[in-house]
Formats: C-alpha cells, sequence, structure tokens
C-alpha cells in the first residue's frame, strides 16, 4: 500500500499541489508516513496558513498525479502512432548501481 492509499484509508485530510502530498502532522500521521521510509526521509513540514495547523509536505508522493501523467502518456502515444508496438530485447538488460539502489537500463533496438 503506497503512503496516499495508507492516508486515504485511515481517513487523513489530504491536499496536494502537483505531484506534492500535504497532510497534517500528527501521531496517527508520523506513525504512517514512518512506515514508508523513502517518503519520511524527503518529507518536510509546514504551518498551514489557514488554520495555522502544521502539516507534512511530502514531494512526488500524490498518487493520482503521476497516474494521470501515466495515462496522458499513453492517450499521446496512441494518438501518435496507435500500431505502433515496442519489443525489449533483453540481451541489452543492465544493472546500474546508483545511490545504494539498483536500476536498471534497457536499450531499445
Amino acid at each position: 500500500m503506497t503512503l496516499y492509499e495508507e492516508l486515504l484509508f485511515a481517513g487523513i485530510e489530504i491536499d496536494h499541489h502537483e505531484s506534492d502530498l500535504y497532510f497534517p502532522v500528527s501521531p496517527q500521521t508520523t506513525e504512517i508516513l514512518k512506515r514508508h521510509h523513502k517518503a519520511f526521509e524527503i518529507a518536510t513540514y509546514f504551518i498551514n496558513q489557514i488554520n495555522y495547523q502544521t502539516w507534512y509536505e511530502v514531494p512526488f508522493n500524490f498518487q493520482p498525479f503521476w497516474e494521470q501523467k501515466a495515462n496522458d502518456v499513453i492517450m499521446d502515444s496512441k494518438f501518435l502512432n496507435p500500431s505502433k508496438t515496442f519489443e525489449i530485447n533483453c540481451e541489452n538488460f543492465t544493472p546500474v548501481e546508483s545511490r545504494n539502489q539498483s536500476y536498471s537500463t534497457i536499450s531499445f533496438n
């Protein structure tokens, strides 16, 4: 379950700007955030100017933003060339190490 999904499931008030996720700081939200280690590492907080409560800001974690972006890319690619398909040549699969995390690259031929 993503951070966004867990907050929704818990009934936590959320807000966002673009892909940044905002939610109030509380013992409950802090425990939820701590379970999502990467989000916890990049989370900051601010004072909400409407009710002066402290809120978390977690960049890139508002899931609907990314779902819409993915949908837009799919729609754009179908519009540009609906008959085009891609084939992945697994011989060109190369693992890459970066900042203690494993990533992979794939070359398209």
